[in-house]
């Protein structure tokens, strides 16, 4: 299977989105409403470590091709 980069508008919408996340994380543990907090914690792991993993994967692409 061919691997194809991944967009940077896609790579910088994870990352405002895990930011999001966050803060929202931040007022539902505020509001003492844990379970939802620990919620929009996860989401936010999870999309900072797709942003991330993006990124890493755009860079060992850019390599591979300087290369061939």
């Amino acid at each position: 299977m061919k691997h194809k980069r991944i967009h940077p508008l896609i790579i910088i919408a994870l990352f405002l989105s895990s930011i999001a996340n966050g803060l929202n994380a931040y007022q539902y543990f505020g509001k003492q409403d844990t379970s939802s907090g620990w919620i929009f914690t996860t989401l936010c792991v999870v999309t900072l470590f797709c942003a991330i993993a993006s990124l890493f994967i755009n860079k060992t692409m850019d390599k591979r091709k300087s290369f061939n």
